[in-house]
């Protein structure tokens, strides 16, 4: 039927017949310098959790979409950022399983109390530092040390098998 939902003929919207409205997570990703939605690619487990921590059924496995349509629990497209919808308000640990490439993996849980509510709770921003890059030699790095002192010793090598030549040849004649 339409219609206010009554009791005893007075209007009631606190009646909802048991109905909980779904809740919903967002968080994004960003580097050292905070700079957001740079970071796509990363991929999380979130659990249900009891008041002692104590997951509570499986874990939802979440991949960052970065496209439409998406796919793997993340419904937002924009690369780096999360939103997962339909969750049942309460305390989840959310833990990444997969950081963006070039980026070092935190696997550290973090802690959430998921509100029923028609906005989305809110995360603060999930840094991630990049990886060392090995150095390539001949490029400039480390590696390229190396290369020079195996250079000087080369020379210095030609110098004394020079002077040993010349030395020979003088006694010699």
């Amino acid at each position: 039927t339409s219609g206010d939902l009554t009791q005893d003929g007075d209007r009631d919207p606190s009646l909802d017949f048991g109905f909980v409205p779904g809740a919903a997570l967002q968080w994004n990703k960003v580097d050292a310098s905070g700079i957001p939605n740079m970071l796509a690619g990363s991929e999380w487990e979130l659990t249900a959790v009891d008041g002692s921590g104590t997951a509570v059924g499986e874990p939802l496995a979440i991949a960052d979409c970065g496209e439409s349509p998406c796919t793997g629990g993340d419904v937002d497209p924009t690369p780096g950022s999360l939103l997962v919808e339909g969750l049942t308000p309460g305390e989840y640990q959310l833990v990444e399983t997969r950081a963006p490439v070039g980026y070092v993996l935190d696997s550290t849980p973090i802690l959430v109390t998921v509100a029923a509510s028609t906005q989305a709770t809110v995360l603060a921003d999930v840094v991630n530092e990049q990886q060392e890059v090995p150095t390539i030699p001949l490029t400039g790095g480390w590696g390229s040390d190396h290369y020079s002192l195996a250079g000087i010793m080369l020379l210095l090598m030609a110098a004394g098998l020079t002077f040993w030549h010349r030395r020979n040849n003088r006694f010699a004649h």
